[in-house]
């Protein structure tokens, strides 16, 4: 790609920034509801458009926003991919819902780390205290300590980081047929249409998500300022227990349906047999 080009993609991608931050604008002005960052900025808006001329609006906005977001693929299709976090996910319009119910939960990243990643990252750390002044060899003993406790480990061990304290939201939707789905929010928020129908909106309690590593103990380690960290293997044992478990009592909930079933049953056939006997008498 030449230096012309180039600078005219990056002056599309400027453009697009533009174009994207404003009308996210609108959207948030326009929003029922929207979570809001750490930073305080607000994003992840919930739009309910109750016009045809609001519907035709953001329609042609989000045909705009498609056509940017093909432009840059265009041009650099290793930079601007259909998981560039700044184009994607595209903002699109759900039709003919009829009732929105908003709920937050809790959310978690994770990734993956094998022994040798740590112990890179503990030796980054340490070698960047060896530079402080005033020294701080209590701190390097510290590391020291640690990669010597991670070294134990084979270099492809693997363990899980994960970070909470995220938030996601979820609305659940109504359609015109009575079935009700679940709708993840991106950070570029849902737009709900029912061709200009009143739809009921509500907020349910947040929930809390749980996890299996909700039963495991974290390992410490200095080599991550947040976040716990967790051996896999330990996690995948708990999480086969707890498929076990979950079996089991799938099991008995099916026992005593076929049981109530068969009580019901039984009941139904007494209760024809005493009709019958009944009007035999008669």
């Amino acid at each position: 790609m030449s230096v012309d080009n180039t600078q005219t993609l990056q002056q599309l991608y400027e453009s697009f920034l533009e174009f994207r931050d404003g009308l996210m604008a609108k959207a948030i002005e326009r929003s029922v509801f929207s979570s809001k960052g750490s930073d305080g900025v607000e994003f992840r808006p919930v739009v309910i458009i109750e016009s045809e001329d609001d519907y035709r609006y953001w329609q042609d906005q989000f045909a705009t926003w498609k056509s940017y977001a093909n432009k840059l693929k265009e041009g650099r299709p290793l930079i601007y991919h259909d998981t560039n976090r700044q184009v994607h996910p595209l903002p699109e319009i759900v039709n003919n819902i009829t009732a929105v119910t908003i709920q937050l939960s809790s959310a978690t990243s994770s990734k993956r780390w094998t022994t040798a990643g740590i112990i890179k990252v503990l030796l980054q750390r340490r070698d960047a205290t060896l530079t402080k002044l005033p020294p701080e060899p209590e701190l390097v003993d510290a590391y020291e300590a640690e990669i010597e406790r991670f070294a134990a480990y084979a270099d492809d061990y693997e363990f899980m980081l994960r970070r909470t304290g995220y938030e996601d939201t979820i609305l659940q939707l109504k359609d015109n047929d009575g079935q009700v789905a679940k709708y993840h929010v991106s950070r570029f928020g849902a737009f709900i249409y029912n061709n200009g129908n009143k739809i009921v909106v509500s907020e349910a309690a947040a929930r809390a998500r749980k996890s299996i590593y909700d039963t495991l103990e974290p390992i410490p380690c200095m080599a991550f300022l947040s976040g716990a960290l967790y051996a896999i293997p330990d996690n995948e044992a708990a999480l086969k227990k707890s498929k076990q478990e979950a079996a089991k009592a799938a099991g008995v909930k099916r026992m005593k349906r076929k049981n109530d079933e068969k009580v019901a049953s039984a009941k139904a056939a007494q209760s024809k047999s005493n009709v019958r006997t009944g009007e035999e008498q008669e």
